[in-house]
Formats: C-alpha cells, structure tokens, sequence
C-alpha cells in the first residue's frame, strides 16, 4: 500500500489518494496516516523528482492505531528540500536489512546537523582516481582541493554533500544497480565507503569511494 503527498513549504500542500496528511508547526512537519492504516509498519520516504526515494523513518503509533505519524524537522531534511519536495508513506510487510541501516545511516546524519564540514574522499571511477577535500556550507559545495588524481590531469567527477552521498545510493538502488554495498559511519551515519555497480554486463562504469575524514567547520 501507498500513500502520498506533495509539500511545498512552507505551507501548500496538495494530498492524493486522501491517506496521508501534513502539518507544518514551528518548523516541524508532522505527517498522519489517516484511515485503515492496519498494524504493519509504515515507513516516511522522501525524493525530489519521484524516482528515487529514500527512507526517512518509521511512523509511530500514537495510541490509536489508525492514526500512526512521523515528526520532521524542516532543518534535517535531506538537501534539496527547500524547494519542492514530495513524501509518501509505503507499507512493508518486512523492512530488509539494507533498508533500514540507510534509514538509520540518514536519522543520525540529520542528528548531527552540520552546517558546514570539510571532507576528505578518495573516488574511483572505473581506473580513473581523484583524492581530495571538499568543503560544504550552508548545505552546498562551497570549494574543493585536490591532494592527488590519475591521470594526473583529471577534474573532480562530482562533487556532492553527504546529504548527495545517500541520493547516490538511493538513486542506484530505485534504478535497480546490481551491487550497491555500502559502510556507514558508526556515529554520524554518512557513507563511509560504497561500491556502485549499475551492470556487471557493462565495462569500466562501476564508481566507488572512501571518506578518509570528516570534520565540522568551525
């Protein structure tokens, strides 16, 4: 089952399918299952274009169990948000393994609220390697310094925030890549190395990456 809806901050909302419903108070979005929600779990995903979607949390049982919600805070919301933004509620007879490390990897992320930080990242793409930092303020790249790559000549073949770390993974995996093994950090939940493979069929588009460090700015 499905419910949807469309948000439009900071407060037009437009419900289809009458299921899933938001309200917006001091910052926070609070989403209710209206209806015969039934008692297998409801889990809050999120996407800006409507392919990718990414797990944000378990709705939670608010001592009727029909009415289930999910609290948001705006500032935690995945980058890209401020715009517009679309959210659904899917129920899952069983959350895989894999499913919930991400939504878990991505809560504590949002928890740490990082303005700015500074990380170090080592990416491959098929042979080719860039080694370097990249700073994010505000939730943009704000610059990028590079410590070494090969060929010696090569640019940067993207430059993300961590919040466009998890959007890589979720968009591999709503695309239906055939390996997508990824670590999170223990404590603050980014992607600490993965491992893309969209084919095994198709030659040198496999992408990987390490983050070496992340630090706060100060």
């Amino acid at each position: 089952m499905l419910a949807w809806a469309l948000f439009v901050p900071p407060c037009a909302i437009a419900e289809m399918e009458a299921t899933l419903r938001v309200d917006l108070a001091a910052e926070k979005l609070t989403f209710h299952l209206d209806g015969e929600a039934g008692v297998v779990p409801w889990v809050l995903q999120h996407s800006h274009e409507g392919i990718a979607w990414a797990d944000l949390m378990l709705f939670e049982s608010t001592g009727n169990e029909s009415e289930p919600r999910a609290e948001v805070a705006q500032d935690t919301l995945p980058e890209g948000s401020a715009g517009l933004a679309l959210f659904r509620a899917i129920q899952r007879e069983k959350e895989e393994p894999e499913e919930r490390e991400f939504r878990e990897a991505r809560t504590r992320w949002g928890n740490a609220s990082l303005g700015g930080y500074r990380y170090e990242v080592r990416s491959n793409w098929s042979f080719f390697t860039w080694h370097g930092t990249v700073t994010v303020v505000d939730g943009e790249v704000a610059f990028s310094e590079k410590i070494m790559s090969f060929p010696e000549d090569i640019e940067p073949f993207e430059l993300l925030t961590i919040d466009g770390f998890f959007d890589k993974v979720a968009t591999a995996k709503a695309q239906g890549a055939e390996i997508v093994d990824v670590t999170w950090h223990p404590e603050f939940g980014y992607p600490e190395s993965g491992f893309i493979d969209i084919s095994t069929l198709i030659a040198d588009e496999e992408q990987s990456w390490t983050i070496l460090s992340l630090s706060p700015l100060e």
